[in-house]
């Protein structure tokens, strides 16, 4: 576990690799990640949960989040996200799996083609005031054509990424809804 201010995270990983032989240029290996980073807000539940659920108000990755389908706000709903600084061929879809506020939220997060299935779980619980929020993430990278070494290290960097990004939006987070007016 890695401990940072009022932050933590923790790393489960795992590799799997197909029947192909490695090195194998159809090879496909399966890179499954567990991530969660956590940060205590000095505000109640009802007070975070609007904020939380704007995601592209602090996740400074997001560029756009469109509406694709369903019913704007509730369960099913999905939207298309395109990164800040890229293009609509590099985003992906969000769909809201669960909505349970101000308690719980799980979204699903595919791209176009299929090269990771990712499960966000965002989960708060209040005392006195305070909120303590856990972000788990759950992640599949289908990583193709390369060593099952080669696999590990990129799937390492990829979770180190996710780990630090995380913790940049948790902060981004908790300063947006603390300085907000109650």
């Amino acid at each position: 576990m890695i401990f940072r201010a009022g932050i933590s995270s923790v790393v489960i990983a795992g590799l799997m690799l197909s029947p192909a032989a490695a090195g194998d240029e159809g090879q496909v290996t399966k890179f499954d990640s567990v991530v969660r980073t956590e940060i205590t807000i000095d505000r109640p539940a009802d007070e975070v949960w609007p904020v939380l659920i704007d995601m592209a108000s602090w996740k400074d990755s997001i560029g756009s989040l469109d509406h694709v389908s369903g019913e704007p706000g509730a369960e099913g709903e999905l939207k298309f996200m395109t990164p800040s600084g890229g293009t609509a061929e590099q985003g992906f879809f969000i769909q809201m799996v669960r909505l349970a506020p101000p308690n719980q939220f799980v979204m699903k997060i595919f791209p176009k083609d299929d090269s990771f299935l990712c499960f966000a779980d965002f989960t708060l619980t209040e005392e006195e005031g305070v909120t303590h929020i856990v972000y788990d993430v759950y992640t599949e990278d289908r990583l193709e054509g390369m060593t099952k070494e080669k696999a590990l290290a990129l799937g390492n960097e990829f979770q180190q990424a996710t780990i630090d990004k995380h913790n940049a939006d948790n902060r981004r987070l908790k300063e947006l809804v603390e300085v907000r007016d109650p």
